[in-house]
Formats: structure tokens, sequence, C-alpha cells
């Protein structure tokens, strides 16, 4: 009985020594990178939207105007017909970026999705944006203007710091590059 006591007990100190083994193995650069981009986390502060009109047009505009003629009394004026213009659509958005990691990432790509008003995506971008500045559990805003988007009323943007990320799209990601030796 006691011996099978014994047992049991170097049973269980072999069993515990060999979790703690495992447990305290060291990981790859890329296992920690992995590990620390997953402690990321992304969301939208707001967004607005500035229509500008595409300058080919303006300048179209502006010659057309030029050559009509001037009416001389106030009554000769026609309303000329108003073709509308072309306008290149920014939107411009405000994230938030924070991470509870204890090894701080140079950056990390924020997946950006625009979606129409019954959420389907309409387009995807994915930008890097330098984190090394940002400090554990302290959100830090970021401002990033996307150009000519195709955005209409009810339209929405939602971000996210992808995980996982499949191996085969990790090329996608700037911080998978060369997460070290």
């Amino acid at each position: 009985m006691q011996r099978i006591q014994r047992f049991g007990m170097s049973l269980a100190l072999v069993i515990g020594a060999l979790l703690i083994a495992t447990g305290c193995a060291k990981k790859s650069p890329l296992e920690q990178l992995v590990e620390n981009r997953a402690r990321y986390s992304a969301e939208i502060n707001g967004f607005y939207v500035e229509a500008n009109p595409l300058i080919a047009d303006v300048a179209e505009a502006e010659e057309e105007m030029a050559g009509e003629p001037e009416a001389e009394e106030e009554g000769e004026v026609e309303e000329a017909e108003v073709e509308p213009v072309e306008v290149i659509q920014t939107v411009h958005l405000d994230i938030l970026l924070r991470h509870d990691s204890f090894e701080k990432l140079p950056g990390v790509t924020v997946d950006i999705v625009h979606v129409d008003p019954d959420l389907n995506e309409k387009n995807r971008w994915r930008v890097w944006f330098d984190t090394s500045k940002v400090e554990r559990a302290n959100p830090t805003q970021y401002s990033h203007a996307l150009e000519g988007v195709d955005y209409e009323e009810g339209d929405g943007f939602n971000v996210e710091v992808r995980h996982p990320i499949p191996e085969g799209e990790r090329g996608d990601y700037r911080e998978f590059a060369n997460p070290g030796p």
C-alpha cells in the first residue's frame, strides 16, 4: 500500500515536471507574434465623408462658363442647365487601437470593411498602423483617410485586428513579413 502511494506521488511529480517543462518551452518568433497580435483590438470611433469635385470636371465647368456670353440686363439671363459634377469621396475614419500584451508590436494590420445598410460587404482594405507607442491597456486613436470610396447614405465601416490569420493570407499583413530569426 505504501509502495503504491509512493509510486502515485512519484508519477504525479514526473507529470507535473513534464507539464511545467512543456509550458515553459521557448516559443518561436512566429508563435510569439501570433500570440501577441491576438491581444490587439481595433474599433471604429467615428467617420465622416468628404466629397470633392474631380479636378477635370472643375476645369471643364470653368471653360464652359468662360465661353458663355454675359447678359447686359438682369432679365436676359437664361437659366442654364446644370450638369452634375462627378465627385470623389474621401472617408476619414477615427480608429481606436489597444492591446493587453506584455510585449508591444511595432505595428499591426487592421482590416477596414465598408458595408451597406444591410451589412453586406462593399469593399475591404488592410492598413498597417505603427503601434510602437501604444501602451498596454491605453486605447490610442488613429485617423486614416480612404480615397475614392463609393459611399452612399446608410453605409458604415467596421474595423478589426483579425485573429487568426490563415497562413495563406499572412503575406497581406506587414507584421508577418519578418517575424524574427
